[in-house]
């Protein structure tokens, strides 16, 4: 489930992308820019989740990521214009779902969990 929400993001990424560049440099200049950076976006939130772990925490991070990518979002949706609109709520938009992905981790590993320690 992590792995369809982290290809799900990557391709709201790209369109995002695809969407901010085409207004300015075309499609050809969108596909040769939002790509790269639309794969970065999606690798950062996870990355992030990795490295703030072990300080804060499963329940923190997890949390942490998911509170602060909804506030970063509606902040971007609220007070910014056009193309900064877009990049920050898709920076937000990252966060949250490095948060959601690694909830579904966790979820995954607790339903492992009571499956292996079922009385028999």
């Amino acid at each position: 489930m992590a792995r369809a929400i982290a290809v799900a993001f990557a391709v709201l990424s790209v369109a995002v992308w695809f969407y901010v560049f085409d207004e300015w440099w075309g499609l050809v200049a969108a596909l040769v820019l939002c790509v790269p950076v639309g794969i970065a976006f999606s690798l950062v939130p996870p990355l992030l989740a990795g490295t703030l772990r072990p300080m804060l925490g499963d329940v923190g991070t997890t949390w942490g990521l998911m509170l602060v990518g909804i506030a970063v979002a509606l902040v971007g949706l609220a007070a910014l214009e056009d193309t900064v609109r877009a990049l920050v709520a898709l920076c937000g938009a990252g966060l949250f779902t490095g948060g959601l992905g690694l909830f579904f981790l966790r979820l995954s590993a607790m339903l492992q969990y009571t499956r292996e320690s079922e009385p028999s």
